[in-house]
This record gives C-alpha cells, sequence and structure tokens, in this order.
C-alpha cells in the first residue's frame, strides 16, 4: 500500500528517484504550516472565548438588576441572550478542543519525523 503512494508521488512530481527524498522535508514544512496556522486560530479561539465570559459577565448584571426591580419582560429578554451567548461560547470551547487534539497529532507526526530523520542521518554516518 505505502509502494503504491510512493509511485504516485513519483508520478506526480516527474523526478524519479529524487521524489523519494523530497516528501519528508516538504511533508515536514507543511506540518510546521499547518501546526502554525492551527496555533493563530487557537490564540483567536481564546480571544472569542473571553469576549464571550465578559459579555455573558455583563448580561448577568443585568439580570440581576432586572430581577431587583421586577422587570420580568427585560429578564426575559437577557436570560434569552446570555442562553444564546453561552451557547455559542460553549461552540468556541469544543472548536478549541478539536483544534488542541489536531495540533498535538501534527506535533507528533512532527518528532516522529525528526525522530526518523535522526536515526537514517546516524546510520549514514556509521
Amino acid at each position: 500500500m505505502a509502494a503504491s503512494k510512493v509511485e504516485c508521488d513519483e508520478s506526480s512530481s516527474g523526478n524519479t528517484g529524487v521524489a523519494a527524498m523530497d516528501p519528508s522535508v516538504s511533508e515536514n514544512e507543511t506540518l510546521k504550516g499547518r501546526a502554525t496556522a492551527i496555533q493563530e486560530q487557537l490564540h483567536n479561539t481564546h480571544r472569542q472565548i473571553m469576549f464571550l465570559d465578559q459579555q455573558i459577565r455583563d448580561l448577568k448584571r443585568l439580570y440581576e438588576r432586572a430581577v431587583k426591580n421586577n422587570n420580568y419582560p427585560f429578564r426575559y429578554s437577557i436570560r434569552m441572550k446570555m442562553s444564546i451567548a453561552t451557547g455559542i461560547k460553549m461552540m468556541y470551547y469544543h472548536y478549541g478542543s478539536t483544534k488542541l487534539a489536531e495540533l498535538e497529532h501534527i506535533t507528533t507526526q512532527m518528532e516522529e519525523a525528526r525522530s526518523t530523520a535522526s536515526d537514517s542521518s546516524d546510520g549514514d554516518s556509521v
């Protein structure tokens, strides 16, 4: 199965022999690029979660004021907004945990590629 993948890589590049060496380097660069993109996505997700936390705190203050003043229609409106903001926050948490798992997987792949490269370079010097 792996041999057919290598054959496809070689035939698509047009450089037989050279293509067998290049995929590990370009694959490592691709993994680094994906890891960087995921880290940026995680940073943006964190910012959104912090913003939603602040928004929920503000809405809770408004809700408590509405309870104190017996303002029933306003209480309902605020509860709906709090519910929506909390749901969106949970979606961001789920998205962030998914991206974190993906980043861990990519990091593991990069470490395996490094160890494989160091093993092959050690074997060449012997």
